[in-house]
């Protein structure tokens, strides 16, 4: 085993057809995280679950992605807001419900 630089590394990943994530990608990827719950912990908490059921309706596994981002990102901003945690706890425990229901 051998070791290298970074240089060395992503040249060896090029030739080899791999490519390493554009940092823009990711960077917008955050920002519409970041504005989506800017928007729901900046209202109250019985708006941020109102928006969230109405999601639920229609796109129970959405409501789950933009739930465990948001809380994600709540986590790694050291954002507190209790009652907009337990909202998105709420919105998060009645997706995956209505996702785990067997209708034949």
């Amino acid at each position: 085993m051998e070791t290298v630089n970074r240089h060395d590394f992503e040249e060896a990943l090029r030739e080899d057809g791999i490519q390493q994530p554009d940092a823009p990608k990711l960077h917008g990827l955050i920002d519409a995280t970041e504005k989506d719950m800017n928007r729901l912990i900046n209202s109250s908490a019985s708006d941020c679950q109102s928006t969230l059921d109405c999601q639920l309706a229609n796109d129970p596994a959405g409501t789950l992605r933009r739930v465990t981002s948001v809380l994600h990102l709540m986590n790694f901003r050291d954002i507190e807001k209790k009652s907009h945690r337990a909202a998105l706890l709420r919105a998060g425990r009645k997706a995956l419900n209505q996702i785990g229901e067997y209708h034949p």
